[in-house]
């Protein structure tokens, strides 16, 4: 009897199958942090190589570069698929549309098209003759967050592209579908959690965007997985399926992590070449250490804001740890307060829509403990559950980040009814405040 059962088990053991794919998310330009990952990368015997998104944005040499030091490495690691994440979009456009082109891999994404690139709705892999098919789909809300100008990405509805990719994997009778998606597990109100169950079909979802690791969970009928951020861990799933029937038996995956002590030297090679040319640019001096106190920081930012755009007034806004502004003193430390590449745009505004935009603002500073400063009009945080006090002309003009306009009701209807009384500026939020920082330096 337990001869029979060893020789059952060494049967079905020899007709498993296993696909493994390893997966990467929110890499935001940390380099180093890759070399540290690519070993494990690069001994995982991974089928499928995948990034789910945020190359680049949040790091000051991949912004620099356009991302061109990321790509590479991706490349190097044999990447097959990346999807582009909400912060890659940040880029120029010509950087873009380059970063794509050097990608050796497939570029996945139906919803999204930026002047003439555009993305690969679906691909089948084939191990055998075992086929999986792998969809891709960047942020769901990134329409909203893009201002309606001339050269700005178009997106499609993504549940509708999202649908059609699945059937039209369906219809080519594809063992498995993976959707490599740039969004969070539990976002409001388009998450993972929420959408995933209206589509049974799809085996296994690699997340991303919200930077929070899932080593792997069940959510209905699919396997959920999703990297950690900034390369601090990639994800090794493992399907396993009947090498006669090819039906999937189960998946498994787990976390990798690097040792910081044992980095990849190709990679850290091309850290060190990528860093160089900037050297001089990021330790640029802007104003003397010590000189600018957190508390003073928002209210520097307003200004700088509303010299650089001309207007009567400004609103910036900032989550700053108070040891960061004490110790900011060049470029690269003003880099960490403003990470990412924010645009500038002007907009008019009457008194009732400013205190409106205020009150939102104030909402969302005491949600994601945000600092404000303003400048032009007068205005005095209230208490909590209390409004805020603000005195205005009746007509203003102000300047604000896209992020502010693209996040606001009141900045948004202005931007869809009357396009006269908004624009948006080609110079980025950080440049104005170092700018600012440089001549009072002087």
């Amino acid at each position: 009897m337990r001869f029979l059962l060893f020789f059952c088990l060494f049967v079905s053991l020899l007709g498993a199958g296993e696909l493994r794919i390893a997966a990467t998310a929110d890499l935001h330009g940390n380099l180093c942090n890759l070399a540290v990952l690519a070993p494990e990368l690069r001994k995982s015997k991974a089928d499928i190589r995948i990034d789910a998104g945020d190359l680049v944005g949040g790091n000051q040499i991949a912004e620099y570069d356009g991302g061109r030091s990321m790509t590479a490495a991706l490349n190097m690691l044999k990447f097959d698929f990346r999807v582009p994440g909400n912060h890659d979009f940040e880029v120029h456009q010509s950087d873009f549309e380059n970063r794509c082109r050097e990608f050796r891999g497939i570029t996945l994404g139906g919803e999204w098209k930026w002047g003439s690139t555009s993305g690969t709705a679906w691909h089948i892999f084939s191990k055998g003759k075992f086929r999986c098919g792998i969809i891709g789909l960047t942020e769901p809300d990134l329409q909203r967050r893009h201002l309606p100008t001339g050269d700005a990405p178009r997106f499609l509805p993504w549940e509708k592209v999202l649908r059609d990719a699945v059937n039209s994997l369906r219809r080519r009778k594809v063992n498995t579908i993976v959707l490599v998606w740039h969004n969070g597990i539990d976002a409001r109100p388009n998450g993972i959690s929420n959408v995933i169950r209206r589509f049974p079909e799809i085996d296994l979802v690699i997340a991303a965007h919200s930077h929070k690791e899932n080593p792997g969970s069940r959510i209905g009928r699919s396997y959920v997985v999703q990297p950690g951020a900034y390369g601090t861990s990639a994800v090794l799933a493992k399907i396993f399926f009947d090498d006669r029937s090819f039906r999937i038996s189960r998946i498994e995956s787990l976390l990798m992590r690097g040792d910081v002590k044992k980095p990849a030297a190709d990679l850290m090679k091309l850290k060190y070449h990528a860093e160089a040319p900037w050297h001089k640019i990021v330790n640029n001096k802007i104003c003397r250490k010590g000189d600018l106190s957190a508390a003073r920081l928002p209210f520097i930012g307003a200004k700088a804001l509303a010299a650089a755009g001309n207007t009567q007034g400004a609103v910036f806004t900032v989550q700053t740890p108070q040891k960061e502004a004490a110790y900011l003193e060049r470029c690269k430390d003003l880099y960490r307060i403003l990470p990412f590449r924010n645009l500038l745009c002007t907009v008019e505004l009457s008194s009732g829509e400013l205190k409106a935009l205020m009150k939102e603002l104030e909402y969302t500073s005491r949600r994601f403990n945000r600092r404000i400063g303003v400048c032009g009009f007068t205005y005095r945080r209230g208490k909590r559950k209390q409004p805020a006090f603000i005195a205005a002309p009746e007509r203003i003009s102000i300047t604000v980040s896209d992020f502010t306009m693209t996040g606001s009701a009141v900045l948004r209807r202005i931007v869809s009814e009357d396009p006269r009384r908004w624009r948006k500026l080609d110079m980025v939020e950080r440049d104005a405040v170092a700018k600012y920082l440089s001549m009072q330096k002087q």
